[in-house]
């Protein structure tokens, strides 16, 4: 790509046929003979379609008519705005080019070197890797990539031996309306003897970057050369902004075979999760116990309750939103409650009894506990991983695939509110409950009524994926009943 620059109106047409301050395309050179002597030609084109070079070698000069009926041919320009032009001309006109190539091969004009290329696909996850920019306390959380360099010629100084390309990946389907985050690339020497694995935040804290100056760009595709001495160093790409989750493409060209270490902080990621004490289901000969409950939560509960002295939908939805602190998002809608009552309903009523209530209460307190201490950046919502964070230190293990799934059935288009947060915990405690593997061979045996409560035809698919055990169902051939 080229940049026709001179001191006149942007996109005007010059008395050459060129457009000062316009963008042209090369397409292609070669060379023909005319008169014995070789010329050497630069095939243009302008993506407007129209307004060609009418100097030498345009569609219509005369200089055609010198050369061989095979260099005509070989020249023929197909598209309407594409012309040749010799090269002493097209430097003359055109005062800045820009490259685009898929190495950097031609950069020291050393051809017989052969640049080596690492790619690596990365995100920033919000309160997990996006830990901001090199100022931020967070800033060791970002991806960190450590690399061997060798150089290839000791005597060579100042030799540009590393290049590195970060590339932001657009947001899938909004490519256009997405504004591009600011983002920086910091290198660090590597001390000999440091251990291997993820770097602290001491670490960042003691050393110097490579480069003094850091700088954070809203550019799709931020590159930066170095010429390092051989050692060990550490790439860190980041956002300027902690808690900024985006998508990456690093490509690191070298001269030499480069051994790289990726540490994006799923790997080695030690930090304690506190556990969260989940309360169990009351059996019926615990219920005489659980109504012996405090008499604070006896008085909440009759106010609410109708002459049944139970509670409906309706009436806990009241209970729950008069009386639950729910901050910025609505509150309890009437499903949640519905769902909430099937799942602790242990007589079948579809109604809610102290017994219940008080049982439901202890868990959505602790339950908002666990959600508060998993949502790092405090925006009322959570990330993925701050999800997969906070059902773990319940207790639960779950893989990426499983969390991607229920992130799919109870959340928005990219976090967890409270209100899906705790339905979501209430049914997979109460699935942990049902699949207790009580034989301890392996195998779950359930009845019908309880594959039934428990596994909803719809949402079959994740508690497989959630609890990937080997089921065996009583009565009736539960995958009959489902196929």
């Amino acid at each position: 790509m080229v940049l026709f620059i001179q001191d006149k109106l942007v996109n005007t047409v010059a008395h050459t046929g060129l457009v000062d301050a316009h963008a042209y395309s090369i397409t292609g050179v070669t060379e023909v003979t005319y008169y014995g002597s070789k010329v050497r030609l630069v095939r243009i084109m302008n993506p407007w379609g129209k307004t060609e070079w009418n100097g030498k070698w345009s569609d219509k000069s005369d200089l055609w008519n010198s050369v061989s009926q095979a260099d005509r041919e070989k020249c023929f320009n197909r598209d309407n705005g594409e012309f040749w032009m010799e090269l002493e001309d097209f430097c003359h006109y055109f005062l800045m080019m820009f490259i685009c190539c898929e190495n950097p091969n031609f950069l020291d004009g050393d051809t017989d070197t052969q640049w080596k290329c690492q790619i690596y696909d990365g995100k920033w996850v919000a309160g997990r890797s996006a830990g901001g920019n090199v100022n931020s306390s967070t800033f060791a959380t970002n991806p960190q990539y450590r690399i061997q360099v060798t150089i290839l010629d000791k005597d060579e100084k100042e030799d540009q031996n590393i290049l590195i390309s970060l590339m932001q990946k657009p947001e899938q389907g909004h490519r256009k309306k997405r504004r591009l985050n600011p983002v920086g690339l910091t290198l660090f020497k590597v001390p000999p003897g440091t251990p291997a694995g993820r770097l602290g935040s001491d670490f960042f804290r003691r050393s110097q970057p490579v480069k003094q100056r850091q700088m954070y760009d809203y550019a799709r595709d931020l590159i930066e050369q170095h010429s390092l001495q051989p050692g060990e160093y550490v790439i860190v790409p980041s956002t300027m902004k902690p808690y900024t989750s985006a998508e990456f493409v690093l490509s690191v060209y070298t001269k030499t075979d480069a051994k790289i270490s990726v540490h994006d902080g799923g790997d080695d990621d030690d930090t304690d999760n506190d556990k969260l004490i989940l309360p169990e289901i009351p059996t019926k000969s615990e219920e005489e116990d659980n109504n012996k409950d405090n008499s604070s939560d006896r008085s909440l509960f009759n106010r609410y309750a109708g002459q049944t002295g139970e509670l409906s939908a309706r009436q806990l939805q009241k209970l729950l939103n008069d009386n639950f602190p729910h901050g910025t998002w609505h509150g309890f809608g009437l499903d949640t409650c519905r769902s909430m009552i099937a799942m602790v309903d242990t007589d079948k009523r579809m109604t809610m009894t102290f017994s219940e209530f008080s049982t439901l209460w202890t868990k959505i307190h602790e339950f908002k506990k666990q959600f508060n201490r998993a949502d790092s950046n405090k925006n009322g919502s959570l990330s993925d991983y701050e999800l997969e964070k906070a059902i773990g230190s319940a207790g639960m293990d779950v893989n990426d695939v499983a969390v991607r799934l229920m992130m799919f059935r109870y959340s928005g288009v990219s976090s967890t509110i409270m209100e899906d947060f705790i339905v979501l915990m209430l049914r997979l405690e109460n699935s942990k409950n049902v699949f207790k593997d009580k034989s301890s061979d392996g195998v779950i045996t359930l009845d019908w009524d309880e594959a039934s409560l428990f596994l909803p035809k719809s949402h079959l698919w994740m508690y497989l994926v959630c609890l990937p055990k080997i089921f065996n169902m009583k009565k009736d051939n539960i995958w009959q009943k489902y196929s």
